[in-house]
């Protein structure tokens, strides 16, 4: 066994992990809020639930998108929807679906740094005057490394190509 077919079936390990932890999280994500759906029913539970289940069957599409076809851009896409949490003039934006382990800074009434670990699934997109003061900005760890890992796979995979071309025109 070569060194790059080494490499490549190490890559394929972490495909399938980061494909699992994409459908679990969604999985977990569903089931929670189809609990919450049989709980208490309001237009508003229904709508949230309705978002929640778009995003969370969206994360077990981009799971298997990712782990059977090798295709980057759903876990791109979803993955970046959960990078950057913030609250600013009264808007509040914070999608989770998984694991987050989050590091940035919040304003209320004075200035405070944030490291924040989260494991649920969350969706939460709101308009509040009584938020207009606050500033929050979190980045989630989580979405950075997976998207770095799958850019640094797909650029080795190109060069490995590259180099296969260019010997087998070579020769």
């Amino acid at each position: 066994m070569t060194p790059s077919s080494k490499s490549l079936q190490a890559d394929r390990h972490w495909l399938k992990v980061i494909g699992w932890y994409q459908i679990l999280s969604g999985g977990f994500g569903l089931t929670t809020f189809s609990w919450l759906l049989t709980q208490e029913a309001s237009l508003e539970i229904l709508v949230i639930t309705l978002c929640t289940l778009a995003i969370n069957g969206y994360a077990i599409y981009a799971g298997f998108a990712l782990m059977r076809q090798d295709r980057y851009r759903p876990t791109y896409i979803f993955q970046a929807t959960q990078l950057l949490n913030f609250t600013g003039l009264g808007i509040t934006f914070y999608v989770l679906s998984g694991l987050s382990i989050g590091v940035g800074f919040e304003w209320i009434n004075s200035p405070k740094i944030k490291v924040l670990f989260d494991l649920m699934s969350s969706f939460k997109f709101r308009y509040s005057l009584d938020d207009i003061g606050s500033i929050r900005f979190i980045i989630n760890l989580i979405p950075v490394v997976i998207i770095h890992y799958l850019m640094r796979r797909r650029e080795r995979i190109e060069a490995q190509q590259s180099l296969e071309n260019y010997s087998s025109t070579s020769v």
